[in-house]
């Protein structure tokens, strides 16, 4: 069971108002359920999350390897925004 602040579903604001107040330590365990929510741009979760795993993306190697590995592209382009807006390397060892 995802903790409650993992967005259970798009209108689920409380769970981001607790994300904003949740510790990385505790976040990291469940980075990839919120990275999922960076499948659609347009999802009210998107910018929020988005902006929450920013100073954490040098952590997320794994992560971006296994949605890189997938076929879905609009993800891949979504994590790439992300991974140049923190300046990030383009390599990553996947």
């Amino acid at each position: 069971m995802l903790p409650s602040f993992v967005p259970a579903h798009k209108s689920d604001d409380q769970a981001i108002d607790l994300l904003r107040g949740t510790e990385w330590t505790a976040a990291r365990p469940h980075a990839m359920a919120l990275m999922e929510w960076l499948q659609d741009i347009n999802c009210p979760h998107f910018n929020p999350i988005y902006n929450y795993l920013m100073p954490y993306v040098h952590e997320l190697v794994a992560e971006f390897c296994e949605i890189f590995a997938t076929d879905d592209d609009i993800w891949k382009t979504n994590c790439i925004y992300l991974l140049e807006k923190t300046r990030v390397p383009s390599t990553i060892p996947c």
